[in-house]
């Protein structure tokens, strides 16, 4: 008996199949969540799942905020970038969203 795969994975576009093989495996990504709050002054938008990018509003990245943990136990890890944009300093953890992207206003 031969066994073959087959992926299968959900994409933004629709469904994605790759008819190969003979065997299927089912491949999902978490989705991007949106910030779950706004914060005036920057934009917020999701550039993974639990990461999101914080930008000036000429669109300049100034930032990236990270959820670690669910529920409860979830903290916000906020990172500046650094001028130039490859290098980036951690500005710490904290337990609120607000709190993460308010030391970019």
């Amino acid at each position: 008996m031969s066994v073959g795969l087959r992926i299968v994975a959900d994409t933004p576009q629709g469904r994605l199949h790759d008819e190969r093989s003979e065997m299927s495996t089912a491949v999902l990504a978490r989705s991007r969540e949106p910030f779950p709050v706004v914060v005036p002054g920057i934009t917020i938008s999701a550039a993974a799942p639990d990461l999101w990018r914080v930008t000036r509003s000429n669109g300049a990245v100034i930032g990236h905020i990270e959820r670690r943990g669910h529920d409860d136990s979830a903290r916000f890890q906020a990172r500046r970038m650094l001028q130039g944009g490859m290098r980036s300093i951690d500005l710490g953890e904290f337990w609120s969203p607000r709190a993460a992207a308010e030391l970019f206003r």
